[in-house]
């Protein structure tokens, strides 16, 4: 197994710890780069903010990485409704000063830069499960960010012969999510309603909605495997090929529970723009690395309802 130097950005975000545990048990050399000072056992560190050049820049040439993990970002579809400059500066400025300031090394580090299937946007029924070679049409900020950068990255290839791959995750959850997306937010009410810290009402947006989810613990490694085993200037969807509606998320976080409560619709919980299913057709990412998701759904919404519920106990001592 080839192993070096990697640099990961967003490491102290919610797959970065992830996947810079998948790295360092691999045995690569870690580097984390990150606009916090935390400092994650095992790794060495650069404090930069993507949005500053320069800061990027000097990271960059300080840690001289052999492969470059990109998962820092603006990554709430809701929020970038509420803040769409943020999102498309951030993502996409961010992106941009961290591959060119890669491009200049010599030699170039492989890059993975990973987008998101926000970028397929609302497809049609006969349309599923997702490929690559789906037309991307994003209907959120996020989403648009996301394929920005993601043309960004491929135009490297191109211009500085930077060996970069695209990678799409769907919808991937697991213990350490914040509470602003779905999986966790349900838990995490559940876990208070047992804790008798709220009232037995869970709030939700659309539960009619299908989405592909993938425990995060299988997204990192497919990341530790992408930075190895995938083509440069190829782009490969990340995904368990299953979709579920949401409904099924929160009968099944009720069914472990058997807390009796009543759902309420939430309006501040309905998107703008609603995609009805994402849906990963995760083929070409199987065959080029033999990556494959191993952990099922059932056993990642139990994972991530006793995290919330240890964080909840915790929280309910402290008061």
């Amino acid at each position: 197994m080839a192993t070096g130097t990697a640099l990961v950005t967003g490491a102290s975000g919610f797959v970065g710890p992830y996947v810079v545990a998948e790295m360092t048990r691999a045995g690569w050399t870690v580097w984390t780069l990150d606009r916090s000072s935390v400092h994650q056992e095992g790794t060495l560190s650069v404090r930069a903010d993507l949005c500053e050049r320069d800061q990027v820049r000097r990271a960059v040439e300080e840690s001289r990485p052999d492969v470059v993990l990109h998962l820092a970002a603006q990554s709430s579809v809701p929020l970038s409704f509420k803040d769409p400059a943020g999102t498309l500066t951030y993502n996409l400025l961010g992106a941009a000063n961290l591959f060119y300031a890669a491009a200049d090394l010599s030699p170039a580090p492989r890059v993975v830069s990973v987008g998101s299937a926000e970028e397929y946007g609302a497809v049609r029924p006969e349309q599923l499960p997702i490929d690559e070679e789906q037309p991307l049409a994003p209907v959120s900020p996020y989403g648009v960010s996301k394929a920005a950068q993601s043309l960004l990255a491929l135009s490297l290839l191109a211009s500085h012969d930077l060996p970069i791959t695209v990678l799409r995750p769907f919808n991937h959850t697991g213990p350490g999510q914040r509470a602003d997306f779905v999986v966790s937010a349900f838990a995490r009410q559940v876990a208070r309603i047992e804790a008798g810290l709220d009232a037995p009402v869970i709030r939700v947006g659309n539960l009619d909605a299908r989405r592909d989810f993938t425990d995060v613990r299988d997204v990192a490694r497919a990341y530790r495997i992408a930075a190895t085993r995938a083509v440069a200037g190829e782009i490969y969807n990340i995904g368990s090929g299953r979709s579920v509606p949401i409904r099924w998320i929160l009968e099944e976080l009720l069914r472990l529970s058997m807390a009796q409560v009543s759902v309420e619709t939430d309006p501040e919980r309905i998107q703008p723009a609603s995609v009805p299913e994402l849906c990963a057709n995760p083929e070409k990412f199987r065959l080029a690395t033999g990556w494959e998701s191993q952990i099922e759904l059932e056993q990642t919404v139990r994972d991530v309802l006793t995290y919330w519920r240890e964080k909840t106990e915790g929280e309910k001592r402290r008061t």
